[in-house]
């Protein structure tokens, strides 16, 4: 008897799991969708300078990741026959896009003059540090604020967009 209700909760608590990752999905491809819109709709101009960065800072991301697994970059490029160059040809259009989204949720954040409070950044900072398992001294240290604050402003920014969206939704019926 004990095994099965153990066996049961087990498969509640997968199943709970599951059903979450579904709705994470479902709102990741949602935001998705809203930010393609309004980026289709937006007439801003990256600097290729711009994306230039952005697609060196996927490249430092993505060999930080392989190197957390023990793989170096040149093993990477080497096992899907890749060079550099072609490397960051493909990482090119999601640079440029991350690099339009930026620009417009930095309008919106002119615009709507959102800030973000010392408290927000504690809790950023904290949430960060039980995430990665390390005390809060060190985050700090390895992501300043002069780093973390355009982030929880662009955050605000893309929460103001998707909020805007969800009442426009509800409003519509849909």
């Amino acid at each position: 008897m004990r095994t099965e209700t153990s066996i049961s909760h087990s498969l509640s608590s997968i199943n709970e799991y599951l059903e979450y990752q579904v709705e994470a999905r479902k709102a990741d491809a949602a935001r998705e969708k809203l930010y393609d819109q309004i980026l289709e709709s937006s007439s801003c101009l990256v600097s290729p300078q711009a994306v230039e960065t952005a697609v060196n800072m996927q490249l430092q991301q993505m060999a930080a990741s392989f190197a957390q697994q023990g793989v170096a970059m040149e093993q990477y490029l080497q096992m899907t026959g890749k060079t550099m160059d072609s490397l960051k040809d493909e990482l090119k259009p999601v640079a440029q896009k991350q690099v339009k989204l930026e620009a417009v949720l930095d309008e919106i954040i002119r615009v709507e003059n959102i800030t973000v409070s010392d408290e927000e950044m504690d809790e950023q900072y904290e949430l960060i540090s039980q995430k990665y398992g390390q005390p809060v001294d060190v985050v700090k240290q390895v992501i300043p604020k002069a780093q973390l604050k355009p982030d929880l402003l662009r955050m605000k920014a893309s929460q103001l967009i998707i909020d805007a969206a969800e009442i426009i939704m509800e409003e519509s019926g849909k």
